[in-house]
């Protein structure tokens, strides 16, 4: 237990280079902790003697003792810190044992950017706030739920009652997926309302002698016990599907909810927060795998842990060096063979894994606030190869380029793409920004004023990947949007497929927006989307996406054969 009275927001900045210090200490002034600072282990430990810290941000390369050793040591002596740690890409296989071990709760790459590192402190003391009791209570005040440690305080009967019926302890983590747009969405009190429905929910899914607790904004611990501890687990998991098969409803608002579940059996008598951090790590590698499931935890997550931090430090690097690459895919009028539009997809070729998938890379870049940055890249660049294809008379009519949540809540966003196209003397109209349907759906007043701020500056905009996840049909009514991009999800398989496409043709060029089919690879499947009226394709079937070099060629010759269909 800390030493002395426990006060709010308190930090302790520990490096062994004072200037360092003191440039972290003017970072996060502003944000009100109250902050210590220490040259070395040594004088970190004796400030944690007498002062009760709640987060800790360390350096890893310091003299005598190094950061993963001194948190480790802070683990065992004061487990309610919540430890990071400042490191370069060489420190890694030692950081990623530390945080599978639980000594460290988060990983700061070196150099620091002020942003990140000001949104990390403050997600790290709500991590601590989540930590202690509420009210000094037992009970989360918002679900109704234990708080951690009133869970915490509940395991030891529920192990005893367990052993005494042969039966074996687990411990899940649940975090909602959709927690954190919900409150950038809709504001914390909304959100609120939406954990206290979803817990509700959740309340259900309870038999004899379970127990839920309310870990953290947006996060529940679940403890049960089994002779088959596998069995159970996949029993709660089919449980939670029936459960979120119908969307939440909260103050009026339905939210189609998904959990990201890491599931631990307590095997080898584990401490309760040894439990905790094996059920986070599980979680977390649902969360890599696109989350909306579930991932029993294995010893070799420590080993993916080190997989994912050396990942991350890469993309830093090659977003700083602006190594990342564009490739081109080509939209083609099907009537014509006539190449009409291209769109820009971002590829990231890796020295030793070959091209990362987009698909691993790119929510890594949203977690940790590179995508900004990559965003912004992409512009340029696309506009920039777009400006010299028109120069050299080859250039298709549009380009098309995907554009995030997180650009559209920047208040520079229009301003950006406004200079982007005069520098390079692109007419607005040509430029296509593909806003995905679920960032669509988001009425925050940033994005809503974006799309008014693009509207005004004449780009199109486009819907993309229309038909996934939870469609609102309201905003193809929405004026701002005149193209529709069909996701491959809704390519006919049968005749109740063929009418579903051929509907949502009919009703988007009812409402003068143009149509363009996603993902087509197969004549039978060009076939159909001829049958329903679609004419703008844009697939495998004509080409895979293409570096510059090759695209040049194909952009030379203007169109494509005839393909039957």
């Amino acid at each position: 237990m800390q030493g002395g009275a426990r006060r709010p927001n308190t930090l302790l900045l520990v490096d062994d280079e004072r200037q360092v210090c003191e440039g972290l200490r003017r970072i996060l002034r502003p944000d009100g902790y109250e902050i210590h600072v220490a040259n070395d282990a040594e004088e970190a430990l004796r400030i944690l003697a007498r002062h009760a810290v709640d987060v800790i941000v360390s350096d890893q390369r310091m003299p005598r003792k190094k950061g993963t050793e001194f948190l480790r040591e802070v683990q065992s002596r004061y487990p309610d810190t919540v430890r990071m740690i400042l490191s370069g890409a060489a420190d890694v296989d030692e950081v990623a044992q530390a945080m599978g071990s639980g000594a460290i709760y988060k990983f700061l790459t070196k150099p620091i950017d002020p942003a990140l590192l000001r949104a990390n402190v403050r997600e790290a003391f709500s991590r601590a706030a989540s930590l202690r009791p509420v009210d000094n209570g037992a009970t989360d005040p918002v679900t109704g739920f234990l708080t951690r440690a009133g869970l915490e305080k509940r395991l030891p009967d529920i192990a005893a009652r367990a052993r005494a019926e042969g039966e074996t302890v687990c411990l899940l983590m649940l975090e909602l997926d959709q927690y954190d747009s919900a409150v950038s969405s809709f504001g914390r009190s909304f959100a609120q309302g939406f954990l206290r429905t979803f817990a509700s929910e959740l309340a259900r899914v309870q038999t004899r002698g379970d127990v839920i607790a309310h870990e953290a904004a947006g996060s529940f611990l679940l403890v049960t016990s089994a002779r088959d501890p596998v069995a159970r687990i996949t029993r709660i998991d089919e449980t939670i599907d029936d459960i979120l098969a119908r969307p939440i409803v909260a103050s009026g608002r339905p939210i189609t909810a998904t959990l990201s579940i890491g599931a631990t059996a307590n095997e080898g008598g584990e401490t309760f927060n040894g439990l905790v951090d094996q059920a986070h790590a599980a979680m977390m590698a649902s969360r890599e795998r696109g989350g909306a499931t579930i991932q029993l935890y294995q010893p070799h997550l420590v080993a993916a842990f080190r997989g994912q931090l050396e990942l991350e430090s890469e993309l830093r690097q090659v977003v700083a060096a602006k190594t990342l690459e564009l490739h081109y895919q080509p939209q083609v009028d099907v009537t014509t063979g006539r190449i009409i539009g291209l769109e820009a997809l971002l590829r990231w070729r890796h020295p030793v894994h070959g091209f990362v998938s987009p698909a691993r890379f790119i929510p890594l870049a949203e977690r940790h606030g590179l995508i900004r940055e990559i965003g912004a890249w992409v512009l340029e660049e696309a506009v920039r190869e777009f400006a010299a294809w028109g120069r050299a008379g080859i250039a298709p009519e549009e380009l098309a380029i995907n554009v995030s949540a997180r650009q559209m809540k920047d208040a520079s966003f229009v301003a950006a793409v406004a200079e982007v196209i005069k520098k390079r003397r692109v007419a607005a109209r040509r430029l296509v920004l593909e806003i995905t349907e679920s960032a669509a759906i988001e009425q925050s007043e940033a994005i809503s004023a974006c799309l008014e701020g693009l509207g005004r500056l004449g780009v199109t905009l486009a819907i993309d990947d229309f038909g996934t996840g939870y469609a609102n049909l309201g905003n193809l009514t929405r004026s701002l949007f005149t193209k529709l991009k069909i996701d491959r999800s809704l390519l006919p398989r049968d005749d109740r497929g063929n009418r579903l496409y051929a509907n949502v043709v009919s009703m988007a060029h009812g409402l003068e927006m143009t149509t363009v089919a996603e993902g087509v690879e197969t004549a039978s499947e060009l076939a159909a989307i001829r049958a329903a009226g679609c004419t703008i394709v844009q697939g495998y079937l004509y080409s895979a996406p293409l570096a510059p070099a090759k695209l040049v060629r194909l952009l030379e010759d203007g169109a494509f054969p005839a393909v039957r269909g």
